[in-house]
């Protein structure tokens, strides 16, 4: 049972009366000099408040890095909050090329030998190199993307517009914000063997990795960009259109 203490005013001894007693209001006595003691009744507590559940606040990004890495052929440009555009122009002859193409080089060198010295040979050597041939076309399509294509990136009004012009095969792909679910680094599609020859690298910086700059949207769709580029520059436009889309369009990517 809790008790308050109270000193008498008269004899000032001290009392544990029950609390019960106090709340019910009546007259208490001193049993030590029987004095009438005069006692508020104590004020029952209140219930604390529960603390209030602030609504959930997301964590600002990072301030957007608009200008690309040192030393990048890349140009961005942000003419208003809601317009940006990244040109990758057709990049300078590096020493990271020197590899594939020799390898492209070699590869076609060694199909054409052997079809020369399958001619006399007969017709199913010659079928065999067909394939082979049609290989290394492919890898030096692949090859003539590094060396020519220019990719151009407009993001205005809802939409990201990716525009890639090549020699052969120029492609534009528009998405509209709404429909992005992911912008990240990933492996690129298998649909060329020039694709990893495309991005080997060298023991120097800056390094160049296999995997490019991916838009994921409507489903499970991919668009890539910037895909031959070092991997500072690929990491720095994925993280300048992932704050871009978030702050213009207001989808969480």
């Amino acid at each position: 049972m809790e008790s308050t203490q109270i000193i008498c005013p008269g004899c000032k001894s001290k009392l544990l009366i029950p609390n019960e007693l106090l709340a019910d209001g009546s007259q208490i006595g001193c049993p030590v000099c029987r004095s009438i003691l005069e006692i508020e009744a104590p004020r029952p507590k209140r219930p604390e408040a529960e603390p209030e559940e602030k609504p959930f606040q997301q964590e600002k990004g990072k301030e957007l890095v608009i200008v690309p890495p040192a030393g990048s052929q890349l140009e961005s440009y942000r003419y208003s909050p809601s317009v940006m555009e990244i040109l990758a122009p057709r990049p300078v002859f590096n020493p990271r090329m020197y590899r594939p193409l020799l390898f492209v080089g070699g590869w076609l060198f060694f199909v054409v030998l052997m079809s020369l010295m399958s001619v006399g040979t007969g017709s199913i050597a010659l079928l065999f190199s067909i394939p082979l041939f049609f290989v290394g076309l492919s890898m030096l399509y692949g090859m003539s993307k590094t060396l020519l294509e220019k990719q151009d990136i407009d993001l205005i009004g809802n939409n990201i517009k990716i525009a890639k012009t090549r020699l052969l095969n120029s492609d534009v792909i528009t998405i509209p914000y709404h429909k992005i679910e992911k912008i990240g680094l990933s492996a690129p599609g298998n649909k060329l063997i020039s694709t990893s020859l495309n991005n080997l690298g060298t023991p120097k910086l800056p390094r160049y990795s296999s995997k490019v700059p991916t838009i994921i949207y409507d489903g499970g769709k991919k668009a890539t960009l910037l895909e031959y580029v070092s991997d500072r520059e690929k990491q720095w436009a994925v993280d300048l259109l992932k704050g871009f889309v978030r702050e213009v369009g207001d989808v969480d990517v």
